[in-house]
């Protein structure tokens, strides 16, 4: 027995024969469970069924074609990146066609990591982050009832480059216009240090590289912040200097969160987002035809809770705790910090001191910057100093105030700096309200009292008036 909306839906596609003849041949198809169904290609399933779209046997037939090949691609295994093979199919509206995916000749299956892809005639395969063994042949197959296509392409794993390069040659211009070249690249980098002029490379001085500024030390660092290494690097200008970076004794890889800059003997290098494999000690050496200099920089706590202490051969700075006699140093030294910044989050209007100690001998210069900008003494800023110690504080602290401050101390033997992030969390609207209204409040009791305090002088100063006339009127009767 048949049911009357089969009958009628069997009588609306034998209107058209070719579209039953494709039904058939899809339940077939599905019955045997011999091929995969893409998602639009059940989607157009249904509408046929519902009698939306009108299917001819033209569009299935002929073999599978790859319209566009799949690519070779490349990518840095250390990084995890991404890979992604594409290609285009056709004939993409037969139902009949199966697409797999094989590296090696061993097919591939989703997993949480690999995702396979085919729609309208558009087949991917992708990767969502690599590992050495992804490296191979990567095959995609088109296969249908009349034939079968192929195109083949290969992923190549390769290790990241080291951070490593050399400096270029200054330009040949006059040497006064030099040395404000280079003068310009320390204040971008807000690296105060007093330049004589020596520091230009000469083809005829026998210069060997030295660094004049410490790299700062982040033992209080967590992951997912930002760390800038700064240093001063000369000679400026020597062709033939190298430079190279490495963490815990291994050479450095180029990763996105790196920036590595050197401008006219400004050297740093940024990292933008802390992992915790960047834990540990850097180094950079620069090496020329006249020797070679070392500069470490420690990032996360000091193993075994042990404080860290820079090796001999690098910033030939002294060991100024030998070097102090009565609270003096007995020796001239360069500046050392040995009390640093570290980071802190306040609240809008607290106040906030920023403390530092330092060292050296002649007595060196101190400047507060806040991102790039010097800082001078005003209504919301003090700067204080006094014998080995300096102070900024920050009274009624806004959200503009928020931003990263830093400590430069210098003389002529050098100089060394250190660096904090000051965060500021805004007032929640009912606070702000009601420090508006004590603001606003305050204010008007200022005014009131002035007021008085007017009205109050004005009261005595008539009374004295007064009294003077009264004065003057005697005076006369009695004359």
């Amino acid at each position: 027995m048949i049911d009357c909306r089969q009958s009628e839906k069997m009588a609306e596609f034998s209107q058209n024969g070719e579209d039953l003849r494709v039904l058939q041949k899809l339940a077939n198809i599905k019955k045997a469970g011999q091929f995969r169904l893409s998602l639009d290609q059940l989607r157009r399933l249904e509408d046929i069924r519902q009698g939306q779209v009108s299917v001819t046997e033209e569009e299935d037939a002929g073999p599978p074609r790859f319209i566009t090949q799949i690519e070779d691609v490349e990518v840095f295994v250390d990084e995890g990146e991404p890979a992604i093979f594409e290609c285009r199919v056709e004939p993409k509206h037969d139902l009949n066609l199966s697409v797999r995916w094989y590296r090696g000749g061993e097919e591939l299956v989703e997993d949480e990591r690999v995702k396979i892809s085919h729609e309208y005639g558009y087949a991917a395969l992708h990767i969502f982050y690599t590992y050495p063994e992804d490296e191979g042949t990567y095959t995609c197959r088109a296969t249908n009832e009349i034939g079968e296509d192929v195109t083949e392409a290969k992923l190549v794993c390769r290790p990241l480059p080291q951070i490593r390069f050399e400096t270029p040659a200054l330009e040949e211009v006059d040497r006064e216009v030099q040395l404000e070249l280079v003068k310009d690249a320390t204040v971008r980098y807000g690296i105060r240090a007093k330049l004589k002029g020596d520091e230009i490379f000469k083809e005829e001085a026998e210069q060997s590289p030295k660094f004049l500024l410490k790299m700062e030390h982040y033992p209080k660092l967590l992951a997912g912040q930002s760390a800038s290494l700064q240093t001063f690097l000369v000679p400026v200008g020597d062709p033939d200097m190298k430079i190279e970076w490495f963490l815990n004794d291994e050479p450095l890889l180029f990763k996105s969160s790196y920036s590595p800059v050197y401008d006219h003997g400004a050297l740093a290098l940024s990292i933008s987002k802390v992992y915790p494999d960047d834990f540990g000690e850097f180094k950079v050496r620069a090496r020329n035809r006249f020797g070679e200099a070392e500069l470490t920089s420690w990032l996360g706590e000091y193993p075994g809770g042990e404080q860290y202490n820079d090796q001999e051969g690098e910033p030939d700075l002294p060991a100024w705790c030998n070097k102090v006699e009565k609270g003096r140093l007995s020796v001239e030294c360069p500046p050392e910090i040995t009390k640093h910044l570290v980071d802190i989050e306040v609240r809008e209007t607290e106040t906030v001191k920023l403390e530092v100690n330092f060292i050296g001998n002649p007595k060196p210069e101190v400047f507060w910057t806040r991102d790039g900008m010097e800082l001078t003494n005003s209504r919301h800023l003090q700067i204080r100093e006094r014998e080995g110690k300096t102070t900024l504080v920050l009274i009624n602290i806004r959200r503009e105030m928020a931003g990263d401050y830093r400590m430069t101390t210098v003389s002529n033997l050098g100089s060394d700096q250190t660096m904090c992030r000051v965060s500021v969390e805004p007032l929640d609207p009912a606070s702000r309200a009601r420090l508006t209204r004590m603001e606003r409040e305050g204010l008007m009791q200022l005014v009131a009292q002035e007021e008085i305090k007017l009205i109050e002088r004005k009261r005595k100063k008539k009374e004295k008036e007064e009294r003077m006339r009264e004065i003057r009127e005697k005076a006369k009767r009695n004359v």
